[in-house]
């Protein structure tokens, strides 16, 4: 599988390919491969959240769930940004 890993990745990199192909092409890799860094989980979390729906809008969870206090961290470091850029950055961070 490490043969479709690297068309998928030369794919990403295709200047030719439309952002959006790009950054779809991106989660399906992102998807695909285990990320070891949990910074870099939540990085991966908010940039895809900021790209498909814009900044985050709910409170910021209690310190009882860990892991939704993270994501909304990831996502909440990405306010403000465009959906074009937060595609960007998610393209080169995987």
């Amino acid at each position: 599988h490490q043969s479709n890993f690297y068309h998928l990745h030369t794919y990403i990199m295709t200047a030719s390919s439309s952002l959006e192909d790009r950054f779809q092409a991106a989660a399906d890799v992102a998807r695909k491969t285990s990320v070891s860094s949990t910074s870099t989980q939540q990085q991966l979390y908010g940039l895809f959240k900021q790209a498909t729906q814009g900044n985050v809008t709910s409170s910021r969870p209690g310190w009882y769930d860990p892991m939704a206090r993270a994501k909304f961290d990831g996502w909440k470091a990405c306010e403000n940004m465009s959906s074009e850029e937060a595609m960007k950055k998610y393209i080169l961070l995987v």
